[in-house]
C-alpha cells in the first residue's frame, strides 16, 4: 500500500506544481496534506497563495488539497483495490 501513498504525493506534488508552486512548496504542501490533514509552510496556511492571485492558481490549490485529504484519509487498500478495478473484493 505504500505505493499508493507515494502516488497520491506525486500527483497531488505535480498539480500544486502545475497551479504555480515551486518544487519545494509543491513537496511540502503534498507531504503535509497526505501526513497531516493539511498543514502549511505558510502563517496563512494555503490562504497564502489566495493573497497573490498573480503568481497561484489558489481554487486548483485549495480545492486539490481538500480532495487529497479526503483520499489520504480513505483507506488504502480501498483504493488500491478502485484502481486495479477490483472494490468487491
Amino acid at each position: 500500500m505504500g505505493a499508493v501513498y507515494v502516488g497520491l504525493n506525486v500527483v497531488l506534488a505535480l498539480i500544486l506544481k502545475l497551479a504555480g508552486l515551486s518544487v519545494f512548496d509543491a513537496l511540502c504542501h503534498a507531504f503535509a496534506t497526505m501526513a497531516t490533514g493539511g498543514f502549511s509552510t505558510y502563517n496563512a496556511s494555503v490562504g497564502h497563495f489566495a493573497e497573490h492571485p498573480d503568481l497561484y492558481n489558489s481554487a486548483v490549490i485549495e480545492y486539490s488539497i481538500v480532495l487529497f485529504m479526503i483520499l489520504a484519509g480513505t483507506n488504502f487498500t480501498l483504493l488500491y483495490l478502485f484502481l486495479i478495478r477490483q472494490p468487491d473484493k
